[in-house]
């Protein structure tokens, strides 16, 4: 049977013993290997190149203009991940990210 979340098979490690560690999630958010996965009413946003994140560090516009934190996922192959609601963004400003 296929997954049917389609984010369940990824390989991330979920770091629990660390999630509570404001100042540990802060530093990962500013690792230069950070990536904001984009989720604008509910969807993940894909960019041109079928990439489902955006790097952090070229996505501060983005965190500082935010009505919430983003959300630490865990860390992968790549490094941290979170997500990060923009669901405030038009349609239009959303799909040109």
């Amino acid at each position: 049977m296929t997954d049917l979340l389609h984010y369940s098979g990824q390989a991330i490690e979920r770091a629990g013993e660390k999630r509570r560690d404001d100042g540990w999630i802060s530093g990962q958010l500013g690792s230069a290997a950070a990536r904001i996965v984009p989720i604008w009413q509910g969807k993940s946003l894909l960019a041109g190149d079928g990439a489902a994140y955006l790097a952090a560090s070229e996505a501060w516009h983005l965190l500082e203009g935010a009505p919430s934190e983003p959300i630490f996922l865990g860390i992968d192959e790549l490094g941290p991940l979170f997500a990060l609601d923009l669901s405030h963004l038009s349609e239009v400003s959303a799909a040109n990210l």
